[in-house]
């Protein structure tokens, strides 16, 4: 897909980076058994995070960080496994050298599928493996004409090469809504005047947060915290009392050290993400902040019925990716959308908290310009859904000529993954942007499908050169079962010579004759008279039709440049219309949606009162003014027998269009919460643990066992009863009277004291009537 696009080295660099295990990265990382943070590992903490930050280049995309590292290496002079300048000593050596070879196998591998008319991809390549290897006689500028610069492209091409796989989700802050402990976070921000993006809620008491940063100033680490800004807020609400207090702590920033502060907030972000969460700093126990605007994540599942919550690796510039926004317009809420190139399901243990959870590797977040506008038509062109049924809240646009045009369009909200998500006013989908999807997805099933003939390819005679190409339109031959037609065309010819032959014993004729044209010899071809050789082995690339390649680069840049141009709402109302395709990469049906929309476009000409309709839910603009919003969840569960009766009407009724209503889910308020100790589903949550991550969701149940067990009172961990059943032991414990507890240990025998000199501890733990020394353990009985 990357040659198609004239990006097969880059392609090649992006590959080879998200080949790497355990995680795409290749900085070094602080770890020690212990979970010790001494001077070394803040250091190395604290430069390879600055590193990741300043190749990522504010992109938040894992393999291209790594992308930028590899254009600085070929730049520096390349060398297989070496690691230039002392810029680069926070690079891990094994994984660089891995990831180095990896990139020249992979250039090697394309140079010998490449076709050999192309040669400007041939050159760049066998470039591209000198530079790797050192033999650098081109100038340092030169690997910018080699390599791809457009960033944007390359997460394009990423988006249509890894949705496909349905390693995809979709990113919402819990504070939006006002949930979680943002609202005694938002009002001491408030109060304080501070910045919320430059404050971390730590939920330690004051004089913990003090002697952590005391320590983190000592080490160089933190600069840009003072004592006054520390404010510590209690929870009245929680009954432990060590979560009870927290703090929220500010980062002052200067005109002149806004970056390093910004440095020092992702360090604090990730304090203790190496050693799962809790670590110690000179025998301090400390753990690490959170931000109530943080991001949770959520993956669609396989079967596109619902959303799975998903976590992020801490090494991802992505995870401490923030949203401090208070109002959404056009009821389009904030969101961000990922895509990566696999997930890995792992137990991880925070404290006495058994955790599994899945976590995305490879990911790289999407432009978030247009409310995902751009992120959806990425994802749409790749054939994402799976199972290609969608719902649409459709409306009619004017045409040329100030008609109502069933062909003219616009989609303002899809509901997939059995959630809605909407569009803002000034970004909404249109007919023809729907067209530029369903011409990628056309071309890129026809190269998906493309079955190559063993003849395709270029052949030459002494006086031409011939094309011979498989046939892969869809035409009546093909559905007459004659797939062995072939179209060969004599590229020597002054004018255009194209002829279709179809197969005939003894090889391919004319549909005019029945006398063999195209035969085939032991060495070759004989065609009209000629005999064809081909000079070379076939380059796989080779086989594929020019015309076909040529359509998907050209769909591949339509799409590109009307994601860039959104366009603004009609003034007419919508109604709701399925959008569908036969498979997850076959072409949208838009003529059903032109069908549906022909009866509502008439009865919108007699219904000028309706122009400029406002409905209900339109008018009501998510704004938050205060510390909490009242999201009405009721509207968002839908009857999704009576949505798809409304969908796939032909008439519309135009007095509903009042109300009818699409509102966005709210997705960062999960409907199937799981809590990590007992891990069952439909428990009771509050609010707060609601708005957790995953790894730290309890419900109230295990909170209250929780809080019981650190009172004091008899309690023992549940523990699931498929892996061990509770005992009688384990649900009554057996008390031991403190007379019997504090008697001597003596020698049922001799009646001797017991001690280690003359006893093994086996025989001190027997009961009383069994226990020997060694001098009778050895008499006969």
């Amino acid at each position: 897909l990357g040659w198609t696009m004239d990006m097969g080295p880059s392609a090649c660099v992006l590959a080879a980076a998200l080949s790497l295990t355990p995680s795409c990265d290749v900085f070094l990382t602080p770890m020690n058994t212990q979970g010790d943070l001494d001077g070394y590992s803040l250091s190395l903490l604290q430069n390879s995070i600055s590193a990741r930050a300043k190749y990522d280049g504010g992109w938040l995309s894992e393999p291209l960080t790594i992308y930028a590292l590899c254009e600085k290496w070929l730049q520096t002079g390349g060398g297989l496994g070496r690691v230039p300048g002392e810029e680069w000593k926070f690079v891990h050596q094994r994984l660089w050298s891995q990831f180095s070879a990896k990139v020249v196998d992979l250039w090697r591998a394309m140079q010998r599928l490449v076709p050999g008319e192309d040669s400007r991809s041939y050159d760049n390549l066998r470039a591209l493996q000198d530079l790797a290897r050192g033999k650098s006689w081109f100038q340092p500028h030169s690997v910018a004409d080699l390599l791809e610069k457009d960033k944007e492209k390359l997460l394009a091409l990423l988006t249509w090469g890894l949705a496909p796989g349905s390693f995809l989700a979709i990113g919402q802050s819990p504070s939006i809504y006002g949930k979680g402990p943002y609202g005694e976070f938002w009002r001491t921000t408030q109060q304080s005047a501070w910045d919320v993006a430059d404050c971390l809620y730590w939920k330690r008491s004051q004089k913990d947060v003090q002697d952590t940063l005391n320590h983190l100033r000592d080490a160089g680490t933190v600069r840009h915290v003072e004592s006054a800004n520390i404010k510590e807020v209690t929870h009245e609400d929680v009954t432990d009392e060590k979560s009870k207090k927290a703090c929220i702590v500010h980062l002052r920033r200067g005109q002149h050290d806004s970056a390093e502060a910004k440095s020092e907030f992702e360090v604090l972000y990730r304090l203790c993400s190496p050693f799962n969460g809790k670590a110690t700093i000179n025998n301090l126990k400390i753990v690490s902040p959170v931000h109530p605007c943080a991001l949770n994540w959520y993956m669609p599942y396989r079967n596109c019925e619902g959303l799975k919550e998903v976590c992020l690796n801490w090494k991802s510039p992505a995870y401490s990716l923030l949203n401090t926004t208070r109002r959404w317009p056009d009821r389009c809420r904030p969101k961000r959308f990922v895509v990566a190139s696999g997930g890995d399901y792992r137990t991880d243990y925070h404290g006495d908290t058994k955790t599994r959870v899945t976590m995305l590797r490879g990911i790289s977040v999407l432009p978030s310009r247009d409310g995902g506008r751009q992120a959806l038509l990425w994802f749409l062109a790749a054939g994402v859904p799976r199972d290609a049924q969608m719902t649409a809240l459709c409306a009619p646009c004017e045409a040329p000529g100030n008609t109502l045009d069933p062909k003219h369009f616009e989609i303002r909200g899809l509901w997939m993954w059995e959630r809605t998500l909407r569009l803002p006013n000034n970004a909404i989908i249109t007919s023809k942007d729907l067209k530029v999807v369903n011409d990628f997805r056309q071309a890129l099933k026809k190269m998906q499908s493309y079955q190559p003939h063993r003849l395709a390819g270029t052949w030459y005679a002494e006086d031409a050169a011939f094309r011979i190409d498989y046939l892969e339109e869809d035409g009546e031959d093909v559905k007459e079962g004659r797939h062995d037609i072939l179209i060969i065309s004599n590229l020597s010819a002054r004018c255009e010579d194209v002829r279709k032959l179809y197969p005939c014993p003894g090889g391919w004729s004319l549909p005019t004759d029945g006398g063999c044209r195209l035969e085939e010899l032991p060495h070759g071809l004989r065609y009209e008279g000629r005999v064809l050789t081909r000079t070379e082995e076939l380059a796989i690339l080779e086989q594929f039709n020019p015309k076909s390649l040529k359509a998907l680069k050209e769909a591949a840049d339509a799409l590109m440049k009307v994601s860039k141009t959104p366009q603004r709402r009609s003034p007419w109302p919508g109604r709701l219309v399925p959008l569908w395709a036969d498979t997850a990469m076959s072409p949208f049906d838009l003529t059903d949606i032109e069908k549906r929309l022909t009866n509502f476009c008439s009865d919108l000409q007699d219904r000028s009162d309706l122009w400029g309709f406002v409905s209900q839910e339109e008018d009501n603009n998510g704004d938050m003014e205060d510390d909490e919003v009242y999201i009405d969840t009721s509207l968002e569960k839908i009857n999704k027998g009576y949505m798809w009766t409304l969908a796939e009407s032909e008439t519309f009724d135009l007095d509903n269009c009042e109300y009818l209503q699409m509102p966005e889910n709210s997705i960062a308020l999960p409907t199937a919460a799981v809590c990590v100790m007992c891990e069952e589903q439909g428990k009771t949550f509050s609010k707060r643990q609601l708005a957790n991550p995953t790894h730290n969701r309890l419900c109230q149940d295990c909170i209250l066992e929780k809080t019981a067990a650190l009172q004091g009172n008899a309690y023992i961990k549940a523990e699931k009863s498929i892996l061990r059943p509770p005992t009688v032991a384990q649900t009554m414990p057996k008390l031991v009277p403190a007379a019997a507890a504090q008697l001597p240990k003596v020698c049922s025998v001799c009646k001797k004291l017991l001690d280690a000199n003359n006893s093994t501890g086996t025989q001190r733990t027997k009961p009383t009537n069994k226990r020997k020394c060694q001098a009778c353990a050895v008499k006969p009985a």
